[in-house]
Protein backbone atom coordinates (compact mmCIF):
# COMPACT_ATOMS: atom_id res chain seq x y z
CA UNK A 1 0.00 0.00 0.00
CA UNK A 2 1.43 3.39 -0.93
CA UNK A 3 2.24 5.88 1.80
CA UNK A 4 -0.19 8.39 0.28
CA UNK A 5 -3.08 5.88 0.29
CA UNK A 6 -2.24 4.85 3.87
CA UNK A 7 -2.21 8.52 4.99
CA UNK A 8 -5.53 9.07 3.19
CA UNK A 9 -7.11 6.12 5.03
CA UNK A 10 -5.72 7.33 8.36
CA UNK A 11 -7.16 10.80 7.76
CA UNK A 12 -10.51 9.26 6.88
CA UNK A 13 -10.49 7.11 10.01
CA UNK A 14 -9.65 10.14 12.15
CA UNK A 15 -12.38 12.22 10.54
CA UNK A 16 -15.15 9.69 10.15
CA UNK A 17 -14.38 6.19 11.38
CA UNK A 18 -13.44 4.57 8.08
CA UNK A 19 -12.30 0.96 8.35
CA UNK A 20 -8.98 -0.30 6.98
CA UNK A 21 -10.70 -1.77 3.93
CA UNK A 22 -12.56 1.38 2.97
CA UNK A 23 -11.24 4.34 1.07
CA UNK A 24 -12.76 7.01 -1.09
CA UNK A 25 -11.30 5.41 -4.20
CA UNK A 26 -12.91 2.08 -3.29
CA UNK A 27 -16.34 3.64 -2.98
CA UNK A 28 -16.37 4.08 0.80
CA UNK A 29 -17.92 7.17 2.31
CA UNK A 30 -17.54 9.29 5.35
CA UNK A 31 -19.95 8.84 8.22
CA UNK A 32 -22.81 11.25 8.85
CA UNK A 33 -21.02 12.87 11.76
CA UNK A 34 -20.02 15.91 9.74
CA UNK A 35 -23.62 16.42 8.59
CA UNK A 36 -24.84 16.03 12.15
CA UNK A 37 -22.26 18.56 13.32
CA UNK A 38 -23.41 21.01 10.66
CA UNK A 39 -27.00 20.59 11.85
CA UNK A 40 -25.97 20.99 15.49
CA UNK A 41 -23.97 24.12 14.65
CA UNK A 42 -26.95 25.56 12.78
CA UNK A 43 -29.17 24.93 15.82
CA UNK A 44 -26.58 26.50 18.12
CA UNK A 45 -26.40 29.54 15.84
CA UNK A 46 -30.18 29.88 16.06
CA UNK A 47 -30.03 29.62 19.86
CA UNK A 48 -27.34 32.29 20.00
CA UNK A 49 -29.47 34.55 17.81
CA UNK A 50 -32.45 33.93 20.08
CA UNK A 51 -30.37 34.78 23.15
CA UNK A 52 -29.12 37.96 21.45
CA UNK A 53 -32.69 38.92 20.59
CA UNK A 54 -33.82 38.24 24.18
CA UNK A 55 -31.04 40.47 25.50
CA UNK A 56 -32.00 43.23 23.06
CA UNK A 57 -35.67 42.95 24.03
CA UNK A 58 -34.70 43.27 27.70
CA UNK A 59 -32.64 46.38 26.88
CA UNK A 60 -35.51 47.91 24.94
CA UNK A 61 -37.98 47.15 27.74
CA UNK A 62 -35.63 48.84 30.20
CA UNK A 63 -35.27 51.83 27.91
CA UNK A 64 -39.05 51.99 27.45
CA UNK A 65 -39.55 51.90 31.21
CA UNK A 66 -37.07 54.77 31.68
CA UNK A 67 -38.79 56.83 28.99
CA UNK A 68 -42.20 56.25 30.59
CA UNK A 69 -40.82 57.31 33.97
CA UNK A 70 -39.33 60.44 32.41
CA UNK A 71 -42.65 61.27 30.72
CA UNK A 72 -44.52 60.75 33.98
CA UNK A 73 -42.03 62.95 35.86
CA UNK A 74 -42.31 65.64 33.21
CA UNK A 75 -46.13 65.46 33.33
CA UNK A 76 -46.04 65.84 37.12
CA UNK A 77 -43.86 68.96 36.79
CA UNK A 78 -46.03 70.49 34.08
CA UNK A 79 -49.45 69.58 35.40
CA UNK A 80 -48.51 69.07 38.97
Amino acid sequence: MSKELRNNKERQRENCSQTDDESVSEGGHCCNASLELIEINAKLDKLLKIETIKERVAQLEDENKQIKEAVDATAMLCYG
